[in-house]
């Protein structure tokens, strides 16, 4: 989870694109309630595509699209409100969608509270393209009786699907004191809707262990840089509603780990930024402008 509004924050190679990107925007570049930003690119459309956490609103995830991820466009929902294809085991907190382009259709992987009380990870399919329409695959992607399982983050590597995500162990309902959570991996089949491990073989990447993580770590998002032969693991820390939450990076050289955490972490934090507990972030590759963008 992360605070109101959508801020664009760039990581660039070439000093003179930072100069000519300051002028084309400027923060917040969408105004409003739009935490948990889940971005990708569609070449078909040729624009990027934003979905985020609604809560508890009667339509489920706005989606945005852009074509230079500074200037926006309201897109309708995923579920919008009446829906045939809203989820029936979702009850509340739609939060943290993200767009994925897994097997030649459009997924959104995404979190609700089932009506056991439980958050689960969910996912939906496009019956068209980017900007639906979805319907949810019938059933809660991952679930347990014990703990919620949130932020879910999709990533193929070596010709296989992967699903990352949170187990949602700081939440006082499962846990009253030095509770870690943990961000699981385990690989998914081929269509990206069936989780392929049972929940005693998920591969953990990390947990809490930097004082400024604080009680959890959560909302991964995973890229690979083949210059430095290095698979990035960016997350959140801290609680979301807070000053303290921020953005933290780890690394690895295969997915599975081990990762280590930049010693200097947290590299968007508030304090030395114009943000005020920035979290929660996507990374997007532009790939002409030699570039990565945290949105």
């Amino acid at each position: 989870m992360s605070s109101n509004h959508m801020f664009l924050v760039l990581s660039v190679l070439l000093a003179v694109v930072v100069a000519e990107r300051a002028a084309m925007y400027k923060n917040p570049v969408i105004h409003g309630d739009f935490p948990d930003p889940g971005v990708a690119f569609d070449p078909k459309t040729k624009r990027y595509w934003l979905a985020s956490t609604s809560g508890n609103s009667a339509n489920h995830f706005p989606i945005f699209s852009s074509a230079n991820l500074y200037n926006w466009t309201a897109q309708g929902h995923v579920f919008p409100q009446g829906s045939a294809g809203t989820p029936t085991w979702a009850a509340t907190d739609f939060w943290a969608p993200e767009p994925h382009f897994v097997n030649g259709r459009w997924l959104v992987y995404f979190v609700a509270r089932n009506h056991k009380g439980m958050l689960s990870v969910g996912v939906a399919i496009s019956k068209g393209g980017v900007d639906g329409p979805y319907e949810d695959l019938g059933s809660e992607l991952v679930t347990t009786s014990d703990m919620g399982m949130i932020d879910p983050t999709f990533y193929r590597d070596n010709n296989t699907n992967y699903l990352i995500w949170k187990e949602d162990a700081n939440d006082p309902a499962h846990c009253s004191r030095n509770c870690y959570t943990r961000i699981f991996l385990s690989p998914l089949d081929e269509s990206g809707t069936k989780v392929l491990l049972p929940r005693d073989k998920w591969v953990v990447l990390i947990q809490q262990s930097q004082s400024w993580e604080g009680p959890l770590v959560e909302a991964p998002w995973i890229i690979f840089n083949p210059a430095t032969d290095y698979y990035y693991l960016f997350y959140s820390g801290n609680g979301y509603a807070s000053r303290g939450y921020a953005v933290g990076v780890a690394r690895a050289h295969t997915l599975a780990g081990p990762w280590t955490k930049y010693p200097a972490n947290p590299i968007l934090h508030t304090g030395t930024s114009v943000f005020y507990g920035p979290g929660h972030c996507s990374v997007v590759d532009v790939i002409a402008a030699r570039e990565s963008v945290r949105v």
